[in-house]
């Protein structure tokens, strides 16, 4: 009897905190007797009960708080919080503690103890950890990168269900990365994850029928999963959707259609719109030629390192189209693209290597 009186309150206790922490719900009354001896050893769950060690679940709204905090400016009042929440096991705040130690964000930059911390989160069934683990060892470029691994970890979540990971397996299999390349496969993954609303997978699978790479080639189908993917403004299929607009391939043709979508894309920071943008204001192809709005998408296509862009906007810039002339300026621009082996740009910085003096030239 002490040892049921002594549970009973324990569980109140928990339950009064607003939070049931025991992976399992345990009702009393005097029908119901309590087995949790057939899984549990009775010294552990008298422990437990008499102790109250058992710790309240923090809100996953609160997790997600803390970890905004931490990630706006490194705040070490949420990051400790968020911290110890980790160490008691909580697996979201695991999964932001990686994402803590990958940005740099109030602790220095390790990608180790990030992998470490995504590592116990997907251990406790968290896919989305499992997925950033597999991210890491696709992209880093730290050391880490190993295809083999991402598509390791990939698998593992593509096959629990998540739709990202899936996306992301399905384009392994499409470029050979880590797997043997099959596209039919890729386009399998693609649809799985495009049937769970994943903007990614719906873009891919549109993109397979576009191109009949592992699939029929099906303009149609590509059209109808473009158009579900912009639901989601996913700025890839924005621009796609904006280009088959315009030419009319797979749907009617409507250039102020394909406008208002390459917008929309440019807005959302796509550079392959932004430059597409660009290029109608200068011809004047649905919209008014306008130099100057030219410049300013440009400029942000070429911030964000599109070497064509960086190209047309050192060109403009030194004719003074839309911008104020400045040689150093346009020459600073076409250097960029050169140096990313953008050939118009190569070829113009030799031709002014050629015509530049040989020799100091005196006053």
């Amino acid at each position: 009897m002490l040892f049921r009186e002594a549970l009973i309150k324990s569980f109140d206790r928990l339950r009064t905190n607003g939070n049931l922490l025991i992976p399992f719900v345990v009702s009393l009354s005097n029908h119901t007797q309590i087995r949790l001896g057939q899984y549990f050893p009775r010294s552990f769950i008298l422990w437990l009960a008499l102790t109250g060690l058992a710790m309240a679940a923090m809100p996953e709204a609160e997790v997600k708080r803390l970890a905004q905090a931490v990630a706006a400016n490194g705040n070490p009042v949420a990051l400790a919080k968020l911290q110890d929440a980790a160490n008691n096991g909580e697996a979201l705040a695991q999964f932001y503690m990686g994402e803590t130690f990958l940005s740099g964000k109030g602790v220095a930059r390790d990608t180790d103890k990030a992998i470490d911390w995504f590592g116990k989160a997907e251990a406790q069934g968290l896919a989305m950890a499992g997925h950033r683990l597999g991210t890491i060892y696709e992209l880093s470029d730290e050391g880490h990168k190993d295809y083999a691994l991402a598509a390791r970890w990939y698998r593992k979540g593509a096959e629990q269900g998540y739709g990202p990971s899936q996306n992301n397996l399905g384009v392994l299999y499409r470029e050979g990365r880590g797997v043997e390349r099959n596209a039919p496969l890729a386009v399998e993954w693609f649809g799985k994850a495009a049937a769970q609303n994943d903007p990614f997978g719906q873009y891919n699978l549109a993109i397979a029928y576009l191109d009949g790479v592992g699939v029929m080639r099906d303009d149609a189908k590509a059209v109808e999963w473009l158009r579900r993917s912009v639901q989601k403004e996913h700025p890839a299929s924005l621009y796609q959707l904006g280009l088959l607009a315009g030419s009319g391939r797979g749907m009617e043709k409507d250039v102020e259609q394909a406008t208002k979508l390459m917008r929309l894309a440019a807005e959302r920071g796509y550079a392959p719109a932004q430059y597409f943008l660009a290029i109608t204001y200068i011809r004047g192809q649905g919209v008014p030629k306008d130099d100057a709005g030219a410049v300013r998408w440009l400029r942000r296509a070429a911030g964000q390192g599109m070497a064509e862009a960086q190209y047309v906007l050192g060109v403009m810039i030194g004719e003074g189209r839309g911008a104020t002339k400045s040689l150093e300026e346009s020459v600073g621009w076409i250097q960029k693209a050169a140096a990313q082996g953008h050939g118009e740009a190569m070829g113009l910085m030799r031709r002014a290597e050629k015509t530049r003096p040989a020799r100091p030239v005196t006053q």
